[in-house]
């Protein structure tokens, strides 16, 4: 029996695909934009079409923004593709705090961070500062940021921080202070409470 002749490219399990190859699915909660939730939105190029799409203060948001940023440096990007779900109706949202106490008897820095560096909010404070004049400054700073994915409220130095996004994402949101003022002290709350997910039945199969 003559054997047939073929040509075969074969590749180790080891090889790795290029950037150009990879596709990237981003599952995420989403607020508000031109998306449906759970429609899948394919081959997201820039930052403005993920926020256009799902809200800028949404995690999917946020998420969709770092990516591109670091697809970035490659000349040869990945395709990103995205689906974003709206809140369970039910959801609850998950709360974080800096407690802020005493009066500043020196005057010096503190630099608040909510989720990541990025999330950075820089409080120059002066020598005889309350404690609720630094909640405020702080409250301000978080909520005039236009990519924050909590609001901040201030009551006398305790800034609550509830996640924009509803259910267990918000418990995933880090917190973190650094610096020091002589007589301030800084207590954190981490974050909790965020429950109820939106339902997942049937997501993949757009």
């Amino acid at each position: 029996m003559p054997r047939p002749n073929i040509s075969s490219s074969i590749k180790s399990a080891r090889t790795p695909i290029t950037p150009a190859g990879r596709e990237i699915l981003i599952v995420a909660p989403m607020v508000s934009g031109l998306a449906t939730s759970g429609a899948l939105v394919e081959n997201i190029l820039t930052e403005l079409e993920f926020n256009n799409y799902f809200g800028r203060t949404s995690k999917i948001a946020k998420i969709g923004r770092q990516m591109i940023k670091a697809s970035n440096i490659s000349g040869i990007k990945p395709k990103i593709s995205a689906i974003g779900l709206t809140d369970n109706g039910s959801g609850v949202a998950g709360t974080g705090s800096f407690a802020i106490s005493g009066t500043a008897t020196a005057s010096g820095v503190l630099t608040f961070y909510v989720d990541s560096i990025r999330g950075k909010y820089e409080i120059a404070v002066a020598s005889g500062n309350t404690a609720s004049t630094i909640g405020s400054s702080l409250e301000t700073l978080i909520n005039a940021d236009l990519d924050k994915i909590v609001s901040a409220s201030n009551s006398t130095g305790t800034v609550t921080l509830t996640a924009i996004n509803k259910g267990s994402v918000g418990n995933s949101i880090g917190i973190m202070v650094e610096g020091s003022v002589a007589g301030i002290s800084i207590t954190l709350t981490a974050f909790s409470s965020g429950a109820t997910d939106p339902s997942l039945t049937g997501l993949f199969d757009v």
